[in-house]
C-alpha cells in the first residue's frame, strides 16, 4: 500500500487543458440558487445500506462515503479541512470503523483541499494526473481557488499527495471493504484529463464527480476533449447503475443523466449551427439562450460563456484543419 501501481506520463497540454476546464466551472455559490430543489443546508442521504452522499448546501461540492464491515471509503474531500471534518462527523455518527481510503474524482480543489483530515492514515487514491497537478501547480491552484471562492478559509489547508494512483483509459481498481466492494474506473480524457468513477456494483450506484451533475451546466469550452466527454458519458451510462451521485447537487436517475447529455449536445449543436449560418459570436450569444434549461445550476453564469467559448474553440479547430 502507498505505492502508485498504475502510471503513465501525461502531456503538459492535457494537464493545462484540465486546469482551463476548471477555470470557469467551479462558481458554485450564487449560481445554484436558481434550483429550488437544492438543499439550503447540508444533508446526508443513504442511497443504499452503507452507501451515503453528503449533499452540500446550494449545489456546492459534495462528498460520499461507503461503509463496509471492515472499513470506510470516502469519495472526495471537499474544499477545506473544516468541510471535511463535517463529513467525518457524519461518518462517526454511523460507524467507528477506520477510514481506510479517500478517493478523489478529479483535480478540482473544491473536491481535494480537505484531504489532510483523512490522510494519513487513509490511503489517498486519485488519477496520476492529479498527483502531477498538485506536485507542480500548487501555488497556481491556491491563487485560482482564492479567486473563485473568495470567502473560503484556506488558511489551514496542507496539501497531501495521492499515495495510490491509477492512469490509462480502461484501467480499474477494486477496493474490498468487507462485504462491500467498490470499483474505480478511468475512462480517459474528457471534461478533465483525470476523472475517476466510483461504482458500487451491488447497490447499482455510481459516483460521477463533475462529469455529470444533475440539472447543472458545466463550462464546456475548456474541456480537454468534447468527443471524449461524450464517450465517457456513453461508458458510464452503460454501467449497471440506477443512481448517479454527482460532485454537486442531488443524486440522479437515468432520465436526469440523459437530460444532461442532451444539454451538452444542445449547446454544441447550437453553436455549430450558428457558425454554419454565418452568425457573429455576439449574435450567436444573443440568440442561443436554451431557455429549456432555466432553473438549472449555473444557467445564468455559464449559458453565454459557453456559447462564446465554444464558438471560439470551434473557430480555432477549423483553422487548424
Amino acid at each position: 500500500m502507498g505505492k502508485a501501481f498504475l502510471s503513465v506520463r501525461h502531456t503538459p497540454r492535457r494537464i493545462v487543458a484540465g486546469a482551463v476546464a476548471a477555470l470557469l466551472c467551479l462558481w458554485a455559490g450564487n449560481a445554484s440558487a436558481f434550483d429550488p430543489e437544492l438543499p439550503k443546508e447540508p444533508v446526508v442521504k443513504e442511497l443504499a445500506p452503507g452507501v451515503f452522499q453528503y449533499i452540500n448546501a446550494n449545489g456546492r461540492w459534495n462528498s460520499g462515503f461507503v461503509v463496509g464491515s471492515d472499513s470506510v471509503a470516502v469519495i472526495d474531500a471537499m474544499l477545506t479541512p473544516a468541510d471535511a471534518r463535517k463529513v467525518l462527523a457524519e461518518i462517526r455518527k454511523r460507524t467507528d470503523k477506520p477510514v481506510r481510503y479517500l478517493i478523489i474524482t478529479h483535480q478540482h480543489s473544491d473536491h481535494y483541499f480537505g484531504a489532510q483530515v483523512y490522510v494519513p492514515p487513509a490511503e489517498l487514491i486519485a488519477h496520476e494526473a492529479v498527483r502531477h497537478h498538485y506536485s507542480r501547480n500548487l501555488e497556481k491552484e491556491f491563487r485560482f481557488r482564492k479567486t473563485v471562492s473568495p470567502k473560503a478559509d484556506l488558511s489551514e489547508v496542507k496539501v497531501v499527495l495521492p499515495t495510490m494512483t491509477i492512469a490509462g483509459e480502461g484501467k480499474r481498481m477494486t477496493l474490498h471493504l468487507g462485504g462491500k466492494d467498490i470499483d474505480i474506473h478511468n475512462y480517459g480524457v474528457g471534461q478533465t484529463p483525470d476523472a475517476l468513477f466510483i461504482h458500487v456494483p451491488a447497490d447499482r450506484i455510481l459516483f460521477t464527480g463533475d462529469v455529470f451533475n444533475r440539472k447543472s451546466i458545466n463550462y464546456m469550452a475548456g474541456a480537454p476533449s468534447l468527443d471524449g466527454w461524450f464517450r465517457i458519458l456513453d461508458r458510464i451510462e452503460a454501467i449497471d447503475a440506477t443512481i448517479y451521485a454527482g460532485g454537486h447537487g442531488l443524486p440522479a436517475g437515468k432520465e436526469d443523466f440523459r437530460a444532461y447529455r442532451q444539454m451538452l449536445k444542445d449547446f454544441i449543436d447550437g453553436v455549430k449551427g450558428a457558425i454554419a449560418s454565418g452568425l457573429s459570436v455576439e449574435r450567436a450569444a444573443a440568440q442561443i439562450t436554451l431557455p429549456q434549461y432555466k432553473g438549472w445550476r449555473n444557467y445564468e453564469n455559464f449559458t453565454r460563456r459557453n456559447v462564446i467559448g465554444l464558438y471560439k474553440r470551434f473557430q480555432r479547430e477549423a483553422k487548424r484543419k
